[in-house]
């Protein structure tokens, strides 16, 4: 088997997947294969309902606003085969990376985003967000607290 992948130190974030090949848009970059959970982890991908895969190269996958992967489901014979498919060209020494908001219902641990800064916590959270025309974030305040 070829190895097309190294786990190693980001030098901000911990440690990171790094392409040690390159990838062309549409190209399957890794399945994702391991343990399915009912709750989430730090290092888990959900992949449905009560439903996270803990996987040891998809647990190196870091999160990133503007990813150069996704998360796909493949069903074959009643069995789903998860995978990381590039949504654009990957260089040899990339870090493989994807939208942690596009696969998780509620982050098991929430976290600033280096892209931008705003918190990472889940789609269920982004989907209730109270902001208002000024771009000021509402959620979780208590009614006394809103002006």
């Amino acid at each position: 088997m070829r190895v097309k992948h190294i786990i190693k130190e980001t030098g901000n974030k911990g440690k990171g997947l790094y392409s040690i090949q390159k990838y062309s848009s549409g190209d399957l970059v890794l399945n994702l294969e391991g343990n399915i959970l009912p709750y989430p982890t730090r290092t888990s991908i959900q992949v449905g309902e009560d439903k996270h895969l803990e996987s040891w190269e998809g647990g190196h996958v870091n999160h990133h606003c503007s990813p150069n992967t996704k998360v796909i489901s493949v069903k074959v014979f009643e069995i789903n085969d998860y995978f990381l498919v590039a949504i654009k060209d990957i260089e040899i020494g990339e870090q493989i990376t994807f939208d942690y908001e596009t696969t998780e219902t509620e982050m098991a641990e929430p976290f600033k985003c280096s892209c931008h800064g705003r918190w990472i916590r889940g789609k269920d959270y982004q989907s209730n967000l109270m902001i208002d025309e000024g771009g000021m974030d509402y959620s979780g305040a208590f009614e006394s607290d809103i002006e």
